[in-house]
């Protein structure tokens, strides 16, 4: 039961609190920014959670599953590459047979399913920004804004554009 409440805690530490549908068409602009802004995650934040703990990342972004089959992968390449490294066997000449290539190509493999991990839960939580935004907006996230604000001694112009 204690491991039940565990997650269930850690879980709404994740959670999306958007009202219905309804709800947000009757908002002005400002609130649905307002929103956004309480809603959306930070993709560094993604990035520290993938490191520390593995799937984290991917729960931060609201995206367990595609944590489960990433660990799973890499799991799964490290049984390998554990199996055939028991069975690898030397020669006198200290050559290396098959077995001993198939432990170090499965070593690769699970050494680079855990960058990938990580570096895909930042790339997860701007997907979640992404959908948020059109949950909310209903349209898609604007690339390149030009904002022209006017101040007692002129104008400030800003330009910005996201690489997304």
């Amino acid at each position: 039961m204690k491991k039940l409440i565990l997650l269930f805690i850690v879980g709404s530490l994740f959670a999306q609190y958007l009202p219905p549908q309804s709800d947000i068409a009757k908002m002005s602009s400002t609130e649905k920014l307002m929103l956004y802004n309480m809603n959306k995650k930070s993709p560094a934040l993604g990035v520290v959670y993938g490191m520390i703990v593995p799937t984290l990342g991917h729960a931060y972004a609201n995206n367990w599953k595609r944590g489960i089959i990433i660990n799973g992968t890499k799991l799964g390449s490290y049984i390998l590459s554990v199996i055939y490294w028991d069975k690898a066997v030397w020669d006198e000449e200290g050559k290396e047979d098959e077995y001993y290539r198939k432990s170090e190509l499965f070593s690769k493999i699970c050494f680079l399913t855990v960058i990938f991990d990580v570096i895909d839960s930042g790339f997860e939580s701007n997907r979640y920004n992404k959908n948020l935004y059109r949950t909310i907006f209903g349209e898609e996230p604007p690339s390149f804004s030009l904002n022209l604000q006017p101040t007692y001694q002129g104008a400030t112009l800003t330009m910005s554009y996201a690489f997304n």
